[in-house]
């Protein structure tokens, strides 16, 4: 691993060690009001979820890049980090929209840097991430993203993009079809899809 990409690992790994420091604290103070309050074990239960998802790989992350003798398991921790970040928080979430989370500073220059810095090569990480969230190369790709609210942004008018991009492909496929086949075989082919058309 060369320097410049350690060096913005450490950056992003202490970003993400500053804002568990603050979820424990509001995590502690809304266990407190739990018991008399539905908001807080609404911000509770967030911040569990958010917790539990971040904490064993920024742990991982650290290890890797603070312990020199840290075993070769700990090598994919960057691209598993980035792989949390993608399926918690970018392309689906359980988190309300009001939380301190989507104000964390995560821009796509540090997904690309934790997908590269991982063991897979980056395009074939991001290859396997776009089949299962289309438009997930669109986010990375994106500069104007400095928030994780903004890369979350990028992805759903992505995701519109690629739907409207198939519904025209899958038009232009039945037009064609339409030419070629029976009115009735038609209507029972168009009937049978799953999509509108």
């Amino acid at each position: 691993m060369e320097n410049y990409q350690k060096n913005q690992l450490h950056e992003i790994l202490a970003a993400l060690q500053r804002f568990l420091a603050r979820e424990r604290l509001a995590y502690r103070e809304a266990a407190r009001s739990a018991r008399y309050s539905k908001d807080a074990r609404r911000t509770r239960r967030a911040s569990h979820n958010i917790l539990s998802w971040l904490v064993p790989r920024v742990r991982m992350l650290d290890k890797l890049l603070n312990q020199p003798a840290a075993s070769s398991y700990y090598k994919c921790a960057p691209q598993m980090l980035a792989t949390c970040l993608i399926e918690c928080f970018i392309a689906k979430t359980h988190v309300p929209d009001t939380h301190e989370v989507w104000q964390l500073r995560f821009t796509a220059e540090n997904l690309r840097v934790l997908a590269a810095a991982g063991v897979m090569l980056p395009e074939l990480w991001l290859t396997r991430w776009e089949i299962e969230f289309p438009g997930i190369t669109a986010v990375t790709n994106d500069s104007q993203a400095g928030t994780l609210r903004d890369l979350r942004t990028a992805f759903l008018s992505a995701g519109v993009e690629h739907t409207a991009r198939q519904q025209s492909q899958l038009q232009a496929v039945l037009g064609r079809v339409k030419a070629i086949l029976p009115l009735a075989d038609y209507q029972l082919l168009v009937s049978n899809l799953r999509v509108p058309t």
